[in-house]
This record gives C-alpha cells, structure tokens and sequence, in this order.
C-alpha cells in the first residue's frame, strides 16, 4: 500500500498539471465552431511528447522500487536457487522504460481521446458554451481526482508481477507459468 501511495505520490503532480493544460486549452473557445475544429484535431505530437516524456520519467523510479520488491519476492519463491538479478539488470531497464513510455502515451492518449469524444457528444446534443464547459471542468476534475491512483494500483501490481516474472526465467528453472484460479466456474485450464 506504501509503495501504491508513493506511485500515486509521484504521478499525480504530472496529471494535475496536465489537467489544468487540458482546460486551459479550451478556454478561449468562444463558439461551438472554434469548439467543433478543435474536438477534431488531434494533440499536437510535440505537446504530447513533453506530456509523455514527463509521465514517464514520474513513475519510473515508483516503478522500480516496486518492480524490485517483486524480484525479491520472486527469489523467495525459488528456495536453493541463486538468482543475480538487480533492476541494473539489462532486461528489467528494457522493461521498465520501454513500459512506462507505452504507459505514458496509453495515459494521455487515452484522457485526451475521452475529452474530446465528450466535447464531441456535447455538441451533438446542442449544448451551449456553458454546457461545453461544465464536460471540460467535470474531465479535469475526474483526471485530478482519481486518475493517478487508477493508474498507481494498476501498475503496482503490473511493476510487482514483472519484478517476480524477471526472476524466475532468469533463474534457468522456471518453464511457464501457470494461473491458479479459484473461482468456480474457471475452465479446466484454469482449475
């Protein structure tokens, strides 16, 4: 949970103050049709580039950590077997940078994509500027909120998982893995 917290601790600054350029950009609109060209134009790759480039380096080191306590917790799983595994490690860098980028870029990709697909609704229905502006106050107040905790329990258990995964194929014994589920219901295979 510490280590989810810290996650959020990390990311959240990035995303607020994405949230606040998110409603600064639609500010100025003083129409629907100023309003309707910007809905269809996509983010400018050079912004979304800075954006990106700043999530990703947030959540790296949170993502680290976590992705190191994974591995060690892959190596208790593995009793009598030695694993020289660190998060210096070529394949975990590999991981642990080309993730968070993929990260990054499915983050606001995404945020941007729900802005503009509302503003989009908005103006199908006839909504008003005012209107317009309560969809673009209500996204931004929901990515300050509650986006970077989202985000934090996800990739926690995704960084914590990766760490472990590293470890036991490093470890040279380890085939494939197999999901136990509980549930009733599961096919054969997951029984």
């Amino acid at each position: 949970m510490a280590l989810e917290r810290k996650m959020e601790q990390s990311i959240k600054p990035v995303l607020v103050e994405y949230a606040d350029w998110l409603s600064e950009r639609w500010k100025d609109e003083v129409d629907q049709t100023s309003m309707k060209l910007k809905v269809q134009k996509q983010l400018p790759s050079k912004e979304f580039e800075q954006w990106a480039n700043k999530f990703g380096k947030s959540i790296q080191e949170p993502m680290g950590l976590v992705m190191d306590i994974g591995a060690k917790a892959g190596m208790k799983d593995l009793p009598g077997i030695s694993v020289d595994w660190s998060l210096e490690n070529v394949e975990a860098q590999k991981w642990l940078k080309g993730y968070s980028s993929t990260l990054a870029n499915t983050v606001f990709t995404t945020s941007f994509k729900e802005m503009t697909d509302s503003l989009a609704f908005g103006l199908s229905l006839g909504e008003d500027m005012f209107q317009l502006s309560d969809r673009v106050r209500d996204h931004t107040a929901m990515i300050k909120q509650w986006k970077a905790l989202q985000v934090a329990q996800t990739e926690t258990i995704r960084a914590y998982s990766q760490g472990s995964l590293q470890v036991y194929k490093q470890s040279g014994v380890v085939e494939r893995k197999i999901w136990l589920d509980g549930q009733m219901g599961a096919c054969p295979l997951c029984q």
